[in-house]
């Protein structure tokens, strides 16, 4: 089903990782979003590149304490052009 969505309204997820490239990496098709609390950001059409994903991402994160920050995925959309 994911699948479906991202082709129909043409968008990538992504998650903020401190161990990938730029702190950022797409989904993988078998994240399992139950075993951890997750952090969804929709950034509306703000978002068109993984640099800007990300970058909403990041700002979430600062946001958190760090209590909370060490235990969640931050997870975001973009819509590439």
């Amino acid at each position: 089903m994911a699948e479906n969505m991202a082709n129909r309204y043409n968008y990538v997820m992504g998650i903020r990782d401190e161990n990938a490239p730029n702190h950022w990496r797409e989904v993988p098709e078998n994240y399992k979003f139950a075993e951890r609390k997750t952090v969804l950001v929709f950034p509306g059409s703000a978002a068109h590149s993984a640099q800007a994903a990300n970058g909403m991402c990041k700002i979430v994160e600062e946001m958190l304490p760090e209590e909370i920050r060490k235990n969640v995925d931050i997870c975001s959309l973009y819509f590439p052009g």
